[in-house]
């Protein structure tokens, strides 16, 4: 069961999952690495690739190569998010509109800084 809802990242980011993928009862929803290629390895063929929502974070991590990133509330959209959307075929259009959504967002949302 995919929990949708979180935010407008998260939700646009798991409507660009591909769509083999399974979710672990931890929450990870695992999928091939769209990332390994651009980052040394080989393509990832054992899906070793995977988003969690904890919280109001949504986070990437692959268990191959090692890319991450992750977005909350009050953060900006980071290059390496980016980067995973165009890596997930996410059309540019789409990905410059989440990034303006985020700004808006953003405008309003104290970040705290632990």
């Amino acid at each position: 069961m995919l929990v949708l809802g979180m935010s407008i990242v998260s939700d646009t980011l798991i409507s660009h999952l591909p769509f083999k993928r399974k979710q672990t009862p931890s929450g990870w929803i695992s999928f091939n690495a769209p990332c390994c290629i651009h980052n040394g390895e080989s393509t990832d063929k054992k899906a070793r690739g995977g988003v969690i929502n904890e919280g109001d974070t949504v986070s990437y991590h692959c268990f191959n190569c090692g890319f991450k990133c992750s977005w909350q509330p009050g953060r900006p959209f980071s290059h390496k998010m980016r980067k995973l959307f165009q890596w997930l075929n996410a059309p540019d259009d789409v990905i410059n509109k989440l990034v303006l959504d985020v700004m808006r967002e953003n405008e309003g949302v104290l970040v705290h800084n632990d």
